[in-house]
């Protein structure tokens, strides 16, 4: 495979080959003239390098020579899997602002890039399909300061893994990995209580097991010099009443812990019992939460109450990843990402505070919904707070969102509608192919209508620019619409309009269509007859279904249309066009038509 400097060589002719020398004498040589422009001495300052098979860099002396104006580099749809490659390209690129990477497999660790390479001015970096984990997009964030748009579009993102706080934002889950967790059959139906004993033997197993892991087993403390299995036992003297909590991977194995463990697992005790929490039941799938400081892997279920959105998925503690607010990036692309609760991107803009662009099209976001507010935010309040006060409305992290995509999501509710209606700056929106448009029974012009009226802040609705007026009608057509509805169904944005617009009455329904059939007095000599006639018959069909009746041809007859109310003024008009409908005439009841045969 080609590495970057031979990709810019064979693309470019940057360092062509030098054809001086003898000429072979039994070649014969034709000298022509032929412009052409000398090789290029440098790249130009955007180089699109993609699907080249690139798995390295090359001689460094060279793309120092030749990259160093490059201000934009697309190398989408490579072979480059180590970060080390991708920062030995870019030191050698002192004026970048944009790099495509996308399709390449760069899931690695990120080790820190050389002190040489300037990455200060990357502002825009696009990171689509490259199934990049989030401890490495954690450890991107550090080196791009000046960093604005970030694309994590394709890359199988279920959780976002990275935050700002410490503790989940459900401050009470306290949950591992689960892949076959479940109670005893005697727990379905009494919950038991925590004993600390079995918190600690939990904690032992997991210090056992990281500290083998990293391979320093002299920190291990022997069994006989700690506290043993029976004087750690409380004998039921501290419970938490009604909760259950169960370690992962259920282990006999005695292994030490320190003084300070010991403290740390005091400490969480003590913090769960302050926040009572709810009586366990059995769980077995793959949903987890975070965990606090110093807490062994463990979950708490709520038996009676739903907690589904309180736990994190597919994540364990060991995963979770706590980073510094990034301030400069103000778009982020997450397309295609198999993310189902809000709460996930609330995680987002917590990470990226100043976002004004939000992309989360191919989402299968069920509903944009409150989560819980962060334990960080919660610290200094009373425990007399209300459940609202606990609860962060879903615009809680979106202060400067401008344009948010959620085309093709799951959303199926007017209930979400109306929480994007509260988002401060939102003035650009797109909700196209939800499901919630299947089941409403009203045409694409009346649903754009309904959405209008519901986002008064929004500007821009699928594209579409809101005009003045066309928010004005869809305002009044929104009060039309739920005025004959029960009080129970109307959304409170109706009485906002009522008090805007005012009560209105109801439009009248004036059907401007002439009448299908009128009653016509045909005249044929000294023959006078009324027949009901169709209006939207033709003049040539009128004459074959006379034909019958006058026994004249068709071909032979001649029609005259007799006006009643212009008899007096204006005679007959002849009607000389086969194919003219009659209605066209403004035909009505009691007008005539005279029936003549041609001579």
């Amino acid at each position: 495979m080609p590495s970057l400097l031979e990709a810019i060589e064979e693309k470019y002719g940057v360092g062509c080959c030098d054809f001086s020398g003898p000429p072979d004498p039994q070649e014969q040589l034709v000298s022509i003239f032929v412009p052409k422009l000398p090789p290029l001495v440098s790249v130009p300052q955007l180089l699109v390098l993609n699907d080249c098979d690139i798995d390295c860099a090359g001689s460094e002396e060279d793309l120092k020579k030749k990259c160093h104006t490059v201000r934009e580099l697309d190398l989408a749809q490579n072979k480059l899997a180590n970060w080390n490659e991708v920062f030995r390209i870019l030191e050698h690129m002192p004026r970048i602002e944009f790099v495509n990477l996308s399709k390449n497999l760069l899931n690695g660790p990120v080790i820190a890039p050389p002190q040489t390479t300037c990455l200060k001015q990357l502002k825009s970096l696009v990171l689509n399909n490259t199934r990049l984990d989030w401890e490495s997009v954690e450890s991107l964030l550090k080196y791009v300061p000046a960093l604005q748009e970030l694309h994590l579009s394709l890359n199988d993102y279920r959780n976002v893994l990275i935050d700002t706080i410490d503790d989940d934002y459900c401050g009470m889950m306290i949950t591992s990995d689960l892949d076959d967790l479940t109670l005893g059959d005697d727990d379905d139906d009494k919950p038991e209580e925590l004993c600390q004993c079995k918190l600690i033997k939990t904690h032992q197993y997991q210090q056992q097991q990281q500290r083998l892991n990293n391979g320093n087993e002299n920190n291990i403390i022997n069994s006989d010099t700690i506290l043993n299995s029976n004087t750690l036992c409380c004998n039921g003297t501290n419970k938490i009443s009604g909760t259950e909590l169960i370690p992962i991977g259920a282990s006999t194995t005695t292994a030490g812990i320190t003084r300070t463990d010991i403290q740390n697992i005091e400490t969480t005790i003590s913090k769960m019992t302050e926040l009572k929490l709810p009586s366990a039941t059995h769980v077995k799938d793959n949903s987890v939460a975070s965990s606090y400081p110093g807490s062994s892997s463990m979950i708490a279920c709520d038996k009676h109450n739903n907690v589904e959105s309180y736990k994190r998925s597919d994540s364990t503690s060991s995963m979770y990843k706590k980073t510094e607010a990034h301030s400069g990036v103000r778009k982020l692309h997450f397309t295609g990402n198999p993310v189902q609760d809000w709460s996930e991107i609330c995680r987002l803009g917590r990470v990226f505070p100043n976002l004004d662009t939000l992309v989360l099209a191919n989402c299968p976001l069920k509903a944009v919904e409150a989560v819980p507010r962060p334990p960080s935010s919660n610290s200094d309040k009373s425990s007399n707070t209300t459940d609202d006060e606990d609860v962060a409305p879903p615009h809680e992290f979106f202060k400067n969102l401008a344009f948010l995509n959620l085309s093709s999501t799951k959303i199926n509710t007017w209930d979400d509608v109306d929480r994007l209606a509260q988002f401060p700056n939102l003035k650009n929106l797109r909700v196209q192919n939800w499901p919630l448009w299947d089941k409403c029974d009203s045409t694409e012009y009346e649903r754009r209508q309904l959405l209008i009226a519901r986002l008064p802040y929004v500007q821009t609705l699928n594209g579409g620019v809101v005009t003045t007026e066309e928010r004005e009608d869809a305002e009044r057509a929104f009060i039309r619409y739920y005025m004959d509805k029960p009080e129970s169904d109307r959304p409170a944005r109706y009485n906002e309009l009522i008090a805007k617009h005012g009560k209105l009455d109801p439009l009248v329904n004036i059907d401007l269509r002439p009448e299908k059939r009128v009653k016509i007095t045909f005249t044929y000599g000294d023959i006078c007859e009324v027949r009901s006639c169709d209006v939207y018959r033709t003049v040539i069909d009128l004459k074959m279904r006379l034909e019958r009746i006058v026994g004249i041809p068709h071909n032979k007859m001649r029609l005259y249309y007799v006006d009643q109310d212009l008899r007096d003024h204006q005679g007959p008009e002849e009607m000389k066009y086969p194919h003219k409908r009659l209605y066209s005439y403004n035909i009505q009841s009691g007008d005539e038509i005279i029936i003549d045969q041609k001579r």
